[in-house]
């Protein structure tokens, strides 16, 4: 994998001398970062671009400098046939034949952030665990037995090195967490005491990106409504149990995860913050002097579920407020409906449910 990877990139570095060639690229880069989609159909319609299919595209997903790794997991978890079958040609491209688990999952979750919206994670950890299934065959009884492990380490991954998170997951837990999985036979209890200890040793690494949006769940542009009724566009980033706005993504990349923490530092910036615990979401489908063509949704947001939220802010007040915000799109919409029902009830938590009752 290391081989081919070095011999793609010497190969790309020298065709992009071509200048011309060159900033081409940097423009479907450019592109990609802001609407993905759109990056790719312009990559494949450039007729001086080598990337004719979407074995090629695969290709430009793994090596090309300077794309946006959150925007990579949001096109490869997309369910239409074209980028299923970008997913597959991206994942069969990397190389985890004799690797542990552990260091397959690392590698593999290195090349961009996983998305928010739970069966896009559904998508992608399944071909994950086909791929090194079919690369290690004597590890797993099935395929299915990968796919859930894969989940329960990136559970015990958060669970182990998340500060919020006083409670840690013991060994045993984690045993009894990937036993009776299915009709298959558990995994050896050496095999899964060796995994833990890894991840309880070195942190699987998945925070790619500029300040806050690195460690972010999901974060974008959506409309709210101010206390006087106004609308402003904002830019909205989910950490967690917390929803934060800014004046613009340059800013929200530009603050850091620690800043955050700081309440001083975000009242003098300006920074808005709304706790989403214990949150209730309904769509609507008009709000009286809202943007047209929008798609809205209230949140609901409990009095006194948060002691340090910014003063003034919705989250503040002690009786139940109600937060309206509007997305461009209804695909946008639910993806910020969805984002925030998996931070508030754990998404890998629910997968895991559902995989074993089937």
């Amino acid at each position: 994998y290391i081989r081919r990877v070095i011999t793609d990139a010497t190969e790309e570095a020298g065709r992009l001398q071509d200048v011309k060639v060159q900033k081409q690229y940097s423009k479907v880069v450019a592109r990609f970062n802001k609407k993905p989609k759109d990056g790719l159909k312009m990559l494949l319609k450039e007729k001086q671009f080598r990337e004719k299919s979407n074995e090629d595209v695969a290709r430009f997903l793994q090596n090309t400098p300077g794309l946006d790794k959150t925007k990579i997991g949001e096109i490869l978890g997309e369910g239409d046939e074209m980028y299923t079958d970008i997913l597959m040609h991206f994942v069969e491209y990397m190389e985890f034949c004799d690797q542990q688990f552990d260091v397959a999952l690392r590698l593999f979750l290195s090349k961009f952030r996983l998305p928010g919206e739970a069966q896009k994670i559904d998508r992608i950890m399944e071909q994950f665990a086909k791929r090194y299934c079919a690369q290690n065959s004597e590890v797993f009884p099935h395929v299915d037995v990968a796919y859930m492990l894969a989940f329960s380490v990136i559970m015990l991954n958060t669970d182990l090195h998340n500060p919020n998170i006083k409670r840690k997951m013991t060994e045993e837990q984690f045993i009894k967490n990937n036993t009776n999985v299915g009709d298959f036979p558990d995994m050896p209890d050496a095999f899964l005491i060796n995994l833990y200890h890894n991840i309880k040793n070195k942190e699987i690494k998945m925070l790619e990106g500029k300040g806050c949006l690195a460690a972010s769940q999901k974060h974008g542009w959506l409309f709210r409504r101010s206390k006087r009724k106004n609308w402003k566009k904002q830019y909205f980033v989910l950490l967690g149990p917390l929803l934060f706005y800014f004046k613009s993504d340059e800013e929200a990349s530009s603050i850091t995860p620690d800043d955050l923490s700081d309440e001083n530092y975000l009242k003098k910036k300006g920074v808005g913050k709304l706790c989403l615990e214990g949150i209730q979401v309904k769509l609507c489908d008009y709000v009286k002097g809202g943007p047209k063509g929008r798609f809205y949704c209230e949140l609901l947001l409990r009095g006194g579920s948060t002691s340090n939220a910014l003063p003034g802010s919705l989250a503040s007040v002690e009786a139940s407020t109600t937060e309206i915000v509007a997305a461009e799109t209804e695909e946008d919409l639910h993806g910020w409906v969805q984002a925030i029902g998996q931070v508030t009830n754990n998404p890998f938590e629910q997968l895991l449910q559902s995989k074993k009752g089937d």
